[in-house]
């Protein structure tokens, strides 16, 4: 969903962090062909890394642009102390 998001938000102006007159179309291209491949490949490792990680550490599971900003937003207080 993020990569069709980019892609069409980038038909009218660069997306943040892109280089200038980078390849829209072919970078999106691209990202449709890794994302299955990310998801077969990565995603079962990832999982255990994760669940290996939960036995000793906080796990976040964060799902939408909406829970990343609550996420730091919490990091920040709790760093300074609020």
């Amino acid at each position: 969903m993020w990569v069709t998001k980019r892609f069409i938000k980038g038909m009218l102006v660069t997306p943040q962090g892109w280089p200038e007159h980078s390849p829209m179309w072919r970078s999106t291209i691209a990202g449709y062909r890794v994302i299955p491949l990310c998801h077969r490949h990565m995603t079962p490792k990832y999982r255990q890394l994760v669940a290996e990680a939960a036995a000793a550490k906080r796990v976040h599971h964060l799902r939408s642009p909406r829970q990343i900003r609550a996420f730091l937003d919490a990091i920040k207080q709790e760093y300074r102390g609020d």
